[in-house]
């Protein structure tokens, strides 16, 4: 049988391997299982509040349970050596400590053993949303991370290709909208022999185009939607993701060289919470001005806190619902100019 620090040292090697190749997700979980009791006692602590009576009655009932504990200890050991008096300074006090002890932590060990099975099965049974940290949820915050990862590379393949990021919105030479940037990067997700299917010549909900769109892709949306929530009225494949309306917009596609204020310091698309549009909606943006979780038209993820947000430097990161908007505008903007502080 191999040592277990052999054991746990090949489980560290392997996690860094697949953190050195983009893997974070096992990172992460493995993270918040460990350390997810202590934020979640960050969380509550400053609401727990002390009942001075109750601690005193505890207190007074477990002095009143080591005392009859200690006295029936030293008559039963007595008793059963058949002489009470000369036996019964043979029990000694830190062996009744050590009972209680015993005791204590049985009864704190059902209390969570019922307890832990109770969330579990809640957990892998409930519709609504977990509470911060639960596997479930960080599995939903982990997924939505590596689908706007997959989409950033997916815009930085584009670009390499056109030497500029996709347009937010095409039209043709009458006005009519077309496709969005998420149609231009089919073949960048993975979806190459869907984007053939589509006819890029004519509107994006035309009907020859119908069966195309109903298809849903993977990296736009996430598993928590059942099947029919991710589709539209009309059978249209939607997206849980949008563009940045001040660069993913119906403008021409943006150069990298354009964004003055650095890659670092521009988000290209987010995470919307409601009012879903498909992946093939030519206007799939939103204005960053409405803020995160401030809007149903706005960027926010489907938790509570914030959102992840896709920057045009590859990078995702959750992004505070509590941001300042000035903050936030800036990040917005690929040349404002404006100075960004800490988010």
């Amino acid at each position: 049988m191999k040592h277990p620090g052999c054991l746990a040292s090949i489980a560290v090697v392997v996690l860094l391997l697949l953190a050195f190749i983009g893997l974070q997700a096992p990172i992460e979980a493995l993270f918040f299982m460990v350390t997810g009791w202590a934020f979640f006692l960050g969380r509550v602590a400053p609401d727990l509040s002390v009942s001075w009576p109750g601690v005193a009655t505890a207190i007074a009932a477990l002095a009143v349970f080591v005392v009859g504990l200690h006295l029936f200890a030293k008559w039963w050991v007595a008793a059963v050596r058949g002489s009470a008096e000369e036996h019964r300074s043979e029990w000694q006090w830190r062996w009744t400590v050590m009972a209680t002890a015993a005791v204590v932590l049985s009864f704190v060990a059902g209390i969570s053993v019922v307890g832990a099975t109770h969330q579990l099965v809640w957990m892998a049974t409930s519709e609504q949303p977990l509470a911060e940290n639960s596997w479930k949820h960080l599995y939903w915050r982990i997924q939505s991370k590596e689908n706007l990862k997959t989409i950033g590379l997916a815009l930085h393949s584009y670009h390499d290709e056109h030497q500029r990021f996709p347009a937010g919105g095409t039209f043709d030479r009458l006005g009519r909208p077309l496709f969005g940037w998420q149609t231009a990067l089919l073949p960048y997700v993975d979806q190459a022999e869907l984007y053939e299917r589509i006819n890029l010549e004519v509107p994006w909900d035309a009907p020859e185009n119908a069966e195309a769109l109903a298809t849903i892709v993977p990296a736009y949306t996430d598993s928590r939607m059942k099947p029919e929530q991710q589709l539209d009225s009309s059978g249209m494949a939607l997206s849980r993701y949008a563009g940045n309306g001040l660069v993913l917009n119906a403008g021409p596609g943006l150069r990298l060289t354009s964004i003055k204020d650095g890659t670092s310091n521009t988000f290209l698309a987010g995470d919307v919470n409601a009012h879903f549009k498909p992946w093939g909606h030519p206007v799939n943006w939103r204005d960053p001005a409405l803020g995160i979780n401030h809007s149903p038209d706005g960027f926010g993820g489907p938790w509570e806190g914030g959102a992840h947000l896709l920057f045009a430097d590859g990078a995702v990161r959750f992004v505070s619902e509590n941001i300042d908007q000035q903050t936030l505008n800036a990040l917005a903007t690929p040349d404002g100019g404006e100075p960004v502080g800490d988010f």
